[in-house]
């Protein structure tokens, strides 16, 4: 484990991790002041008992660990931004684990980081509640966990989030802006995903605000395109091709329920939402077999991830003493044919 010791220039560190949190969607705050002599790092944040010693990031060996639920598009990005982050930070080690979409894999992957002493976790779940009690262990053993995208059904250190009911909320005013009425499907996150299974939610709820549109169903997907695929063609089948909107929580399965709507001759008759904004996506939107995609910036979600786990070993914030879980909220953006060229 970490050798706390107290950082005579903590303040600095703090200031600029609360300056980048902020600048990716979190509530303004004044930055910390500087600790009188003698002072402590709990009474310069304001954390209380929440807080102890703080950590010279910039010269303790540390380790830090991210673990993916699988590493597919989005987390190769958010490994972009943290490395990005950490390229000024020789003295710490770095290693990715993939999940393969298993939750007791990452449940292994989870314990062999408590016990080889990591400093911090950084980690895209797999299963919100599989992962709580070893995520309470690692919090219990000193180990600042924090969530990426999806986050751990438990108590830590802190998260960083896309605003997943907005997602939905997004797509489905605009598909109420460009239909004069219709019915509409989804396509959600897995349902153990409870921090981001909302975003149909959100598109359903909005849509049943006017009359005119009519919210059939929403079925959980696995993020893979081939059971989008899927499960597009059993919605076409289930409602004889009368549909004329499909929301899906990620591109990788907006990109499946095009393909389907596409082989059953559709294309350009069904609004078509994903999320992410990944270059396949935008290709698809330019081609008109996708209508939008609610864009994040994945690679400053990796870097607002890796600031925030640095901050909270600095000023030796104790997860397992915290009431909640801080978050960051990243903003989300809603990009189309109009727009798309911006983006690529």
């Amino acid at each position: 484990m970490r050798n706390k010791r107290w950082f005579k220039g903590m303040a600095v560190v703090m200031a600029a991790a609360m300056l980048t949190m902020s600048g990716c969607g979190a509530r303004e705050e004044e930055p910390a002041a500087a600790p009188e002599a003698g002072g402590s790092a709990a009474e310069a944040s304001g954390a209380g008992a929440a807080i102890g010693e703080a950590v010279d990031i910039t010269q303790e060996p540390l380790k830090i660990g991210f673990a993916a639920a699988q590493m597919d598009t989005n987390p190769v990005y958010w490994v972009q931004g943290m490395e990005s982050v950490l390229s000024g930070y020789p003295n710490i080690e770095f290693n990715i684990f993939d999940a393969g979409s298993k939750a007791e894999t990452q449940v292994q992957q989870m314990t062999e980081m408590i016990n080889q002493e990591y400093d911090a976790i950084i980690i895209n779940v797999t299963d919100a509640a599989a992962v709580a009690a070893v995520t309470t262990q690692a919090e219990e053993a000193g180990i600042n966990v924090i969530g990426i995208n999806q986050a751990p059904d438990c108590i830590h250190s802190g998260d960083v989030l896309m605003e997943s009911y907005t997602a939905g909320v997004l797509s489905a005013k605009y598909t109420m802006e460009k239909l004069p009425g219709g019915k509409c499907v989804a396509i959600g996150a897995p349902v153990a995903l409870s921090t981001i299974v909302i975003g149909a939610r959100g598109f359903e709820e909005t849509l049943a605000g006017n009359s005119s549109f009519e919210f059939l169903e929403a079925q959980a997907g696995d993020w893979t395109t081939e059971n989008a695929n899927e499960l597009m063609r059993n919605f076409l089948t289930k409602y004889n091709n009368d549909i004329q909107a499909v929301y899906c929580q990620s591109d990788q399965m907006a990109i499946g329920a095009a393909q389907a709507i596409e082989a059953a001759g559709l294309t350009g008759q069904i609004l078509v939402f994903g999320g992410d904004g990944i270059p396949e996506a935008f290709e698809y939107i330019k081609e008109g077999k996708m209508t939008g995609t609610i864009y994040a910036d994945a690679v400053q979600m990796g870097v607002s991830a890796m600031q925030l786990a640095l901050y909270d070993i600095a000023t030796g914030l104790d997860g397992s003493k915290l009431s909640t879980s801080p978050s960051v909220r990243t903003p989300l953006t809603l990009i189309t044919a109009d727009t798309v060229d911006d983006y690529m």
